[in-house]
C-alpha cells in the first residue's frame, strides 16, 4: 500500500467530504476553519491536503466556482452551504428551554420547510385556491404559552354579473 493510501485510510470519511472542497473553493472557509469545523487535527489536515482524491475533488470544485458559472449560480451554491451550516443552530433553538415557545416553534417550522415537510392542501387546491393562516399566541400569567392556529381558504366574490 502506498503512503498516500495508508494516510487516506486513516482519515475519517467526513474529511473527504465534497462540502469541505466546496467551502474552500467558494471562499467560505480557510484551512483553520475547516480543521475546527470538522474536528481535524493538524496531522489529519496534512494527510488530507496531500491526498490525491481530496486534491482532485478540490481542483474540480475550484474549476466549478471559477468557471463559466454565473454569479447567481455561485450565490445559490454558497447560500446552500451556509444554510446547511445553520441547521444545528435551528436544532439548538428548537430545544432551548430558555427561548420563548414561539421562537422554538418557529425554529421547528423552519426546519420543516427545509426538510420539505410543509406541503399542505394548497397544492391540492390548485392555482385558483389561495389560503391564509392566522396564529394567535396566548400567554398566561404563569409564563405559559398556547398557540391557536386558524387556517382558511380564500374565496373570490364576483364583482359584476358577468363574473357570477
Amino acid at each position: 500500500m502506498t503512503e498516500n493510501a495508508v494516510a487516506e485510510a486513516n482519515l475519517p470519511l467526513s474529511a473527504l467530504s465534497a462540502n469541505i472542497c466546496a467551502e474552500l473553493a467558494a471562499g467560505l472557509a480557510d484551512a483553520a476553519g475547516i480543521k475546527k469545523r470538522y474536528g481535524l487535527s493538524d496531522a489529519d489536515w496534512n494527510r488530507l491536503k496531500s491526498s490525491p482524491i481530496f486534491r482532485g475533488m478540490l481542483k474540480e470544485a475550484l474549476q466549478k466556482f471559477s468557471g463559466d458559472m454565473n454569479a447567481g449560480k455561485r450565490i445559490t451554491i454558497k447560500s446552500e452551504i451556509a444554510l446547511e451550516d445553520s441547521i444545528p443552530l435551528l436544532h439548538d433553538w428548537a430545544h432551548d428551554p430558555q427561548l420563548a415557545m414561539t421562537n422554538r416553534i418557529d425554529a421547528i417550522k423552519q426546519m420543516s420547510v427545509l426538510a420539505g415537510r410543509t406541503q399542505r392542501q394548497e397544492t391540492a387546491q390548485g392555482a385558483a385556491g389561495g389560503g391564509f393562516n392566522v396564529n394567535i399566541t396566548i400567554r398566561g400569567n404563569d409564563h405559559t404559552e398556547e398557540i391557536v392556529a386558524i387556517e382558511g381558504t380564500a374565496t373570490s366574490i364576483p364583482q359584476s354579473e358577468e363574473e357570477a
